[in-house]
This record gives structure tokens, C-alpha cells and sequence, in this order.
């Protein structure tokens, strides 16, 4: 709160004039009021202490009411008014509250706002009621009413004939009279003394108001806008203190004001008499020393005294630069937010391609392991020898057959008994391998039935083409409830040596997690596109795979059509199993590893494993050799828990320290893996170690989840911005409605007493004479652009509605027909010639009334502003552009500099003033088209005339 009220400068008219002038501008009422304590001293009441015309006229009261508030208000003590008033009063910080009363048999209802100014209360009253009706004009009547009857000396004039009794009665009336004249010259004496006294409190009180408004306020007067007064508020917004401006010209005590249009627009204020607005106008202006860009709001309002002559020009002004650069970074937000999106897009896409890999994976397995028994070769010298060799290879492939991460069955015959079932398979069916050979599928698996299990199966059975299955969800029962599990499998036909086919051989993989887990991504897949570029070499080491098993598939293909002509000839096919055994555990992608005696030296790794230990072969070895110490115990531990009790083993995405090059550098790795007691004879004699990499997954899934951990974060920071951003539309949406709606009754007030004027009061001989008519013209004009301004006003924010309405499509040349229609008195008055080619766009993606809007707007502008040596053409085309529809209005009319075209779209903007208008019609065709999507634009040069063009989408 300001320590002191500025003082006005010389030069203004008195302080009473200009003060009350300003304070009759704001449409607000404005109370200052004394409090009344109690012999406790504490505040009980108010008195009237200062009451603007608004207030007064609100209220229902007198300049000075002689009544308390409460007194006045009786109803205050129990509506909340009263504790609303002592409250404010003793919290000393600002408060609000809505109020109703009825005055002259009237209900109103009231906002007020009140703060604590010193030892006073200053109270300012909005009236939230649509009035019913104009008590200006009854007064004014009655007024007329009172000035026409005649004058009390009129009834006391002798008459030639008057008795001399009757002449003493009148003399006596005359004494009366004299006495009545002298008692109402003496109250006059008084009445005007305690004018003069109310005058010097109403200057205080209103100086009062000038420092202590939250608006900056400020008085110019002269060509050079010279600073009479000026709000601490207002300097502070200038960045210097009253003293260093006031009684200076504006451009002088500012001297950043020059070249920004500013005084220009004061100029044309006071040259013109209409007022001058501006929103979110950005000034350059001192802000803790240096010059910075900020936002304002104003209004620029022609200042008269009580003769109508022109005192200067009034600047009311907000300062919205913190809403603005709010806007600016939520703005900002937004389009880091989209990139954002447009970089998580790709998440989705890596899941997918984990899935194929797995997919893929499985296959070869499957081909491997199919491929085991067509191409084991062997070279037997001694037949015992190479039967027990094969025995044993044989039992190794079993080993690697029932520890494969992937489950495999045979189902054989047309009823699909289970022939072949691995542990992998049984724990997926949760049901033990007894319960399952030698039965039919459906019996064994009931709840398969209605599933489309068999007609599969029966498809892959007869045509002989294999089926592969992604993703494709079962109901099993499992643990004593059904279960939704999702497998990638692959039925694979099986024939007979003469080439029938008896059984299905079946390959699956569980993907229900990988499932879930994409399903959940799949849900936030709209705020997630990136990660592409981490898999392409994925890609490439995929297409080189899959390569190698359509290579491995033709291979065997052609084997199985061998083994069937081959069947006599045992040693070679005993050989061609072991090297199909060696092929299989030299080429798979796992890494493999057979480990002999509770040492865990070992006895067999392929190269995938070798490449795990840096190319080391480490055959004969300890498997722990080479390892940390602190590695050694767990990883012995297990493998002696395998080795000593038989049971499996399973670790899920476990960390590894993997060496490219022996000696170079480690770097950390996770695999799948599985250990298994090997056995020989039924005995255990080591531990077999199957694993596969997932350190792509793995990261991948950090990455996602770290991904979603940001998005989350910047979604909530944007919700609450955005949550703010709404609420300062609604605010100004609001504030637009309220201003509108406060400003309809005096305009309507007003227009009232002018037409009284007019009709009513004004002589006869008035009405005739040229100025007084010319004047009161004027004025009438002046309230019908007021009004104009408030309706524009309100269609700019209805503007914000429009844009959550579903775009419509209209039909161009009718509405463009229509629309020349209208405009034909001007064509004709001007001469203007309008041609059309818009056969390219039949409609446009705008509402029919916009789109009316933007071409009446356009094409009468064209029109108004031509060039007054030549002939106005407007010419109006539209093409296609891809995926935009472009809509030109082409004239050859005045013109725009550069200058102007940067101002043409702004809110209040005029550029010419030769031609009636108010500055908001090219405002509102901009924002027209922006609020369907498009884009406008001016192309124009001086003298030559100006191209509109309107892109709208598709």
C-alpha cells in the first residue's frame, strides 16, 4: 500500500473536475467508509464517508447519507453483509462476497470487493442485475415536470382592483415570502460551504483511489502527451517513479515508448474522441533496469470536463505479462510433450520384434531338433563300439530334448494321442508325463474342447502344411482353475516312410508374460513412439537367421525323403545322427555347455558358449576358472545342488560378466538359463547348461519403463498447467461477458436520456438550430459504435466456443452467391467488379456461418479500400495444395506496407481512417479460420493492392 496519494501537478483543471471525471469513467461503484466503535472500542457499524455517482445510484442513497450502514441496511446484520465488512476491516488484506437487497421495491444483487485503506474502508460495488428498467428517465421527466410550473411569486401580484384588506393580506405573504427567500438564501450559503468542504474530501478520497486502484492509471495532456498523473502502479510498469515522469512529456520521462505506436494512439484518441483499446499489446519497457519485452492491457479514453471540452487522454492499463509468458511455456510444453509422443511411438514395435525373435528362435529349435535323428553321421568300425557312441548320443539329445527351455510334444494318429511329451510341455499342461502318453490330446486336455485345437490340428493333418501360431490365447487348467495362457507354436505335419502323414509334432513357447506386458504398454501406446534405431542390428542378425533355417528346412526336407530310402542301412544312418547331433549344438545361438564330475570341468561347449568367454576354450577346465571370487561360491553352490540332487535349475534374465576378446574388456550381459543333472546309465556323471541372451529385452524394457516413469511425470506437470491455462480462459471469457454485460445498462441509459433530449426536453427552436442537431448526432453516433464494440466484444468470445464444435463441410460457390448478393448496393455504388473460379473446391471444412463471416469481411473490405483512381476488382479463386484447400481473395485496392501487415489481424487494430470500422472483423476471420484448422495470411504491396489466402484442411 502506497505510504502517500500523489498529488496532481498544475496545469489540470481544478482537482474536483478532473478527479470526478475520472472516477465517473469506471463503470464500478466506488465506498469509502468510517468506522463506528463501540464504548469497548470495538468496530460495530459504518458511516458513509465518500460515494461515487455509481455507488449513489446503486444504493439508492445520497451523496453523504446522514444514516449508518446498518442503519441503511437494516438486513445487513443477517445476510452476512455486516460480518463481511468487519471482517475485511480488521484482517487488513482484501476480501469478496455476493449481496442482495431490495431498494424502491426492487431486488439487486451486488459483488462486492473491500480492503483496508489507513483507518478507512474502501469498498467497490459491481451490479450483477439485469435492471428491469431506466430510472434516469423517470427523474429527468419529473424534473421537466417541477422546472414548468410557474414560479410561487407569480400568485402574489396585485391587481389594479385589489382592496386595501387585500392589499395588507398580500404585503403580510410578501414579508413571508422575504423571510422564506432569506431562510433559503442563508441554506444555500450553507448548502455551498459544505460543498466546497464535501469537494476538498472527495479530492482526497479520490486521490486516494488513483494510488491505490489495482489497475495503472495515468492523465496526458497536449500534442506531446505530456504526464499530469500517473499511478504508482502505472510508473511502476514504466519502470521509474512518479517523479522522474510526471510533468513530462510521455516520450521524455519514457524514452523506450518511442517508435512503439503508443503516442499515436493517444494522438488519434484525442483527434478522433473515440476511445482506444489494446490486448496483450507487447511493450519494451525498463523491468529492474534493462529493457525486456511485457504485456499489457489497455484502454485509451478521451477525457472531457463538465463543458464537453477536451482535457486529455485517460490510460487505464493492466500489466499481463506473467499470463502471457505462462501461455507461452505451456505453449512451449505442449510441442515438447508432441515430440515426445513422436519419439515413443516406436516401443510398441520393439516388443513386437522381441516376440518374432522368440518366434523364430523356437522354429530353429524345432527344425534343430527334428534335424537331430536325419543327420548324426558316424563312421563305425566296430559295430558295438558305434552302437554304444549312438546310445549315447542318443541320450544326450534326450537330455537336451527334455531340458529345452521350448516345449515339444508328438501327437500322432487321427486322434492325436501324446506320444512325446517334455517336462517343459507337462509343467505348461500341469499335468505329469504319466497322465499324458498314450492319450488322445482332447482326453487328456478337456478344456481344450471348443478351443479350435483339433480343427488345427486336422488342417495341418490333411493338407501337410505346417502352422504357426503368434500370440494365440488357450484356457488350460492349471493349479485347479482355468487360465488364459498365450503361445507362440508351430504344428509341423510328420510322414510316414511312404510318405503319409501320422502326427503332428508340436512346438510352443509361453508368451502370456511378454503378452501381459504388451498389453499393458499397448494401453499407454498413443504417449510411447521411439526406440526403432537399438534394433536394427537385431534386424539384420534376424534376417541372417532366418536365412540359415530356410537353408536348414530345405536341407531337411531333403533328408527325410533320404532317411525314408535308408532305413536298411543302419551304420550310415547312425552316422548321419551324430553329425546332425554336432551340427545342431555347434549352430544353435544358445550357449551350451556340458560340465563332468562334482569339479564341473568341462566336457563340451559350442561356440556360442566359447564366444561368452572371450573365444576361450576352456575344454577340460573348471567352468569357474577365471571367474571373481565373489562369483565362484554362489555359482559353485548351484551347480553342486544340481549335481548332487538332480533337480533343475532355471535362472530368468541372471547377470553376466561376458569378454567379447579374452583379455578385453567385460561387459554385462543377462541370459535365460537352464541346468540340468546329465546323466549316463541313469546315473548322474555332470551338469548340462542350455542359456540364450535377453540383454536386448532386458534393456528394452528398462527403457520403457524409464520412458513411462518421464511421460507420467511431464502428463502430470501438463494437467496441472493445463488445469491453470483453462481456468484463465474461463477468467477471461468471464471478464470479456462481465464487461460486455456491466457496460449494456449505462450505454442503454445514456441512449435513453439522448432520446429524451431529443424529444422531451429540448425547445422547439433547439431542434432547429444545425449545431445543437449536428451535436447530438454525433453523440448518438458515438453510443451506436459503443454498442457495436460491446457486440463484437461478446461475438470474440463466443469464438472459443465455436472451436470444440465438430468440424462441418460447406458448400463454397453457394454461400460466395449469397454473399455477393449482399454486397451488391456497395458493387454497384463503387463500380467494383467480382469474379469467381472456385470449381476446384466444392466445400470447405468450416460452419456455413463462418464461412459467410470470412467473405462478407474480406470482399467488403476489398471494396472499401480501393483505390480511388481506379476501378476495384476482387478476384476469388480456390485450388488444392496436397492436402489443403487454399481460398484467395485477390484487389487491386490501397495497399499495406509491412508495417501494417504485422498489425492487420490485432484486436482494435484500424490502419485506415477514412472508413468507418472498428478494428475487430479481420480479428475474427483469423481466428475463424484458425479454429478449423487452417491458416491465413497476407500478401500486399503498396499502391498495388493486397491477396488474402485461407488454407483450410482437406
Amino acid at each position: 500500500m502506497p505510504d502517500a496519494s500523489p498529488s496532481l501537478p498544475a496545469g489540470l483543471p481544478p482537482a474536483i473536475t478532473t478527479l470526478s471525471a475520472l472516477v465517473a469513467l469506471l463503470p464500478h461503484g466506488v465506498v469509502y467508509y468510517h468506522p463506528v466503535y463501540d464504548d469497548g472500542g470495538q468496530v460495530i457499524d459504518f458511516r458513509f464517508a465518500y460515494l461515487n455517482s455509481a455507488a449513489q445510484r446503486m444504493l439508492g442513497v445520497s451523496q453523504v447519507p446522514t444514516r449508518t450502514y446498518t442503519e441503511q441496511f437494516p438486513a445487513s446484520r443477517t445476510n452476512g453483509d455486516l460480518a463481511f465488512h468487519l471482517a475485511t476491516y480488521a484482517s487488513d488484506k482484501p476480501g469478496h462476497c455476493e449481496l442482495s437487497y431490495q431498494i424502491d421495491g426492487y431486488d439487486y444483487s451486488f459483488r462486492v470487493e473491500a480492503q483496508r485503506v489507513d483507518e478507512l474502508l474502501l469498498a467497490t460495488l459491481t451490479d450483477t442485475t439485469t435492471p428491469a428498467h431506466l430510472p434516469a428517465e423517470a427523474t429527468l421527466r419529473e424534473t421537466k415536470t417541477q422546472a414548468e410550473q410557474p414560479p410561487i411569486a407569480a400568485a402574489v401580484v396585485p391587481s389594479p382592483t385589489t382592496e386595501p384588506s387585500e392589499l395588507n393580506a398580500l404585503k403580510k405573504e410578501l414579508r413571508l415570502l422575504k423571510q422564506e427567500l432569506e431562510t433559503r438564501e442563508e441554506q444555500h450559503m450553507t448548502e455551498v460551504q459544505a460543498a466546497h468542504a464535501e469537494a476538498e474530501r472527495e479530492r482526497n478520497v479520490l486521490q486516494a483511489v488513483l494510488a491505490q486502484a489495482p489497475v495503472g492509471i495515468g492523465v496526458f495532456q497536449g500534442e506531446q502527451q505530456v504526464v499530469t498523473a500517473a499511478s504508482d502502479l502505472l510508473c511502476a510498469m514504466w519502470g521509474y517513479v512518479p517523479e522522474q515522469v510526471i510533468g513530462q512529456p510521455l516520450l521524455v520521462g519514457v524514452p523506450e515508448l518511442r517508435g512503439q505506436g503508443f503516442t499515436e494512439l493517444m494522438q488519434e484518441v484525442a483527434r478522433t474522441g473515440v476511445p482506444i483499446s489494446g490486448t496483450e499489446v507487447p511493450a519494451e519497457l525498463l523491468v529492474n533496469g534493462q529493457v525486456q519485452t511485457t504485456y499489457h492491457n489497455f484502454v485509451y479514453q478521451p477525457f472531457y470536463d463538465t463543458d464537453g471540452k477536451l482535457l486529455g487522454v485517460l490510460n487505464v492499463s493492466i500489466d499481463v505479462t506473467e499470463q502471457i509468458l505462462v501461455r507461452q511455456q505451456l505453449q512451449a510444453q505442449e510441442r515438447q510433450t508432441q515430440l515426445l509422443n513422436e519419439e515413443l511411438q516406436a516401443a510398441n514395435e520393439e516388443i513386437r520384434a522381441n516376440n518374432d525373435e522368440l518366434t523364430y528362435t523356437q522354429i530353429q529349435l524345432r527344425q534343430l531338433n527334428k534335424d537331430l535323428e536325419a543327420r548324426v553321421q558316424t563312421q563305425m568300425q566296430d559295430v558295438l563300439r558305434a552302437q554304444s557312441e549312438t546310445e549315447a548320443q542318443r541320450q544326450l539329445l534326450h537330455d537336451v530334448l527334455h531340458q529345452a527351455p521350448v516345449a515339444i510334444a508328438y501327437l500322432e494318429g487321427a486322434d492325436y494321442c501324446i506320444q512325446i511329451a517334455n517336462p517343459t510341455v507337462c509343467e505348461l499342461w500341469a499335468r505329469p508325463e504319466s497322465l499324458l502318453l498314450g492319450q488322445p490330446l482332447l482326453d487328456a486336455l478337456p478344456e481344450l474342447q471348443g478351443q479350435g485345437v483339433d480343427t488345427l490340428l486336422d488342417g495341418v493333418l490333411h493338407s501337410g502344411v505346417p502352422y504357426e501360431g503368434t500370440e494365440l490365447p488357450f484356457r488350460l487348467l492349471r493349479h485347479g482353475q482355468l487360465e488364459t495362457i498365450y503361445f507362440n507354436f508351430v504344428y509341423q505335419p510328420q510322414r510316414t516312410a511312404q510318405g503319409q502323414m501320422n502326427g503332428v509334432l508340436v512346438v510352443a513357447h509361453d508368451v502370456t508374460e511378454q503378452v501381459r506386458a504388451r498389453q499393458r504398454l499397448e494401453a499407454q501406446e498413443r504417449q510411447t513412439r521411439q526406440l526403432n534405431e537399438e534394433l536394427t542390428t537385431n534386424n539384420a542378425k534376424l534376417e541372417h537367421t532366418q536365412a540359415e533355417l530356410r537353408e536348414l528346412n530345405d536341407q531337411l526336407e531333403t533328408r527325410v525323403q533320404e532317411r525314408t530310402q535308408e532305413l536298411a542301412a543302419a551304420t550310415q544312418r547312425v552316422t548321419q545322427e551324430r553329425e546332425g547331433f554336432y551340427q545342431i549344438l555347434e549352430q544353435t545361438p544358445a550357449a551350451i555347455c556340458i560340465l563332468r564330475g562334482p569339479e564341473h570341468r568341462i566336457s563340451y561347449q559350442n561356440p556360442t558358449h566359447i564366444r561368452m568367454y572371450g573365444g576361450r576354450n576352456s575344454v577340460g577346465r573348471p567352468v569357474v576358472e577365471g571367474m571373481a571370487d565373489t562369483e565362484v561360491h554362489g555359482y559353485t553352490a548351484m551347480l553342486d545342488t544340481v549335481y548332487t540332487t538332480g533337480e533343475t535349475t532355471y535362472g530368468y534374465e541372471v547377470p553376466y560378466e561376458v569378454t567379447e576378446v579374452e583379455g578385453g574388456p567385460a561387459s554385462q550381459a543377462y541370459f535365460n538359463s537352464t541346468f540340468s543333472a546329465y546323466r549316463e546309465n541313469g546315473e548322474i556323471v555332470g551338469v548340462s547348461t542350455f542359456a540364450y541372451d535377453v540383454t536386448e529385452q532386458v534393456m528394452a524394457r528398462r527403457q520403457v519403463q524409464q520412458l513411462n516413469e518421464n511421460l507420467q511425470a511431464i502428463n502430470t506437470e501438463l494437467s496441472l498447467t493445463n488445469g491453470q491455462l483453462t481456468r484463465t480462459n474461463v477468467d477471461l471469457d468471464n471478464f470479456i461477458y462481465s464487461a460486455s454485460h456491466d457496460l449494456k445498462a449505462p450505454i442503454s441509459n445514456i441512449e435513453g436520456l439522448l432520446r429524451l433530449l431529443r424529444e422531451d426536453l429540448l425547445p422547439a427552436a433547439g431542434q432547429t438550430d444545425e449545431d445543437v442537431t449536428a451535436l447530438l448526432t454525433r453523440m448518438q453516433d458515438a453510443v451506436e459504435r459503443f454498442k457495436r464494440t460491446i457486440e463484437h466484444l461478446t461475438d470474440v468470445s463466443k469464438l472459443q466456443l465455436e472451436f470444440s464444435r465438430p468440424a462441418v463441410s460447406t458448400d463454397l460457390a453457394p454461400v460466395l452467391e449469397d454473399v455477393r448478393q449482399d454486397l451488391q448496393p456497395l458493387l454497384m455504388e463503387s463500380g467494383g467488379q467480382l469474379t469467381v473460379d472456385v470449381a476446384a473446391c466444392p466445400t470447405l471444412v468450416i460452419s456455413e456461418k463462418n464461412l459467410r463471416s470470412i467473405l462478407y469481411n474480406l470482399i467488403s473490405n476489398a471494396l472499401k479500400y480501393h483505390y480511388p483512381d481506379r476501378v476495384p476488382r476482387v478476384h476469388i479463386s480456390c485450388h488444392t495444395e496436397g492436402n489443403r484447400h487454399v481460398l484467395r481473395v485477390q484487389d487491386n485496392g490501397l495497399g499495406l506496407s509491412e508495417g501494417q501487415q504485422a498489425k492487420l489481424f490485432g484486436l482494435f487494430q484500424r490502419l485506415h481512417t477514412h472508413v468507418e470500422g472498428t478494428g475487430v472483423g479481420l480479428y475474427m476471420v483469423k481466428k475463424m479460420v484458425e479454429n478449423v484448422g487452417g491458416v491465413l495470411s497476407v500478401e500486399s504491396q503498396v499502391g498495388e493492392g493486397s491477396t488474402f489466402v485461407a488454407s483450410f484442411p482437406a
